[in-house]
């Protein structure tokens, strides 16, 4: 289960930015994951990694992994989170693009 985890994780890293999540869903679909008592696990591990994510945040750690992991467990159960987070890592990227771009600029003076 460890590896197909990992296997998942690195097709989301290399889908592109703004349809991971809508992808993640899709092959979720596929594989069956969606239906029974898969998707009570499933929500249920969403809700677990969310909870180590926060605890991580205060801690040194992976928290970013947590949330990614959480983020695609709940996409692969939902359509629409899926596009609310595909929407959200879009507006963060360019929050992130705008805010390094400023950052640079302030060094340079």
């Amino acid at each position: 289960m460890l590896i197909e985890m990992k296997q998942e994780l690195k097709k989301m890293k290399n889908d592109r930015p703004g349809e991971r999540f809508k992808n993640e869903h899709k092959r979720a679909r596929r594989r069956g994951v969606a239906a029974g008592w898969a998707r009570i696990l499933c929500l249920g591990l969403a809700i677990v990694t969310a909870a180590i994510g926060v605890v991580l945040v205060f801690i040194p750690g992976p928290a970013f992994v947590f949330f990614i992991l959480s983020g695609a467990l709940l996409a692969s159960q939902w359509w629409a989170a899926a596009c609310l987070l595909d929407k959200a890592e879009i507006t963060l990227q360019r929050a992130w693009n705008w805010s390094k771009k400023k950052w640079t600029a302030r060094q340079r003076r």
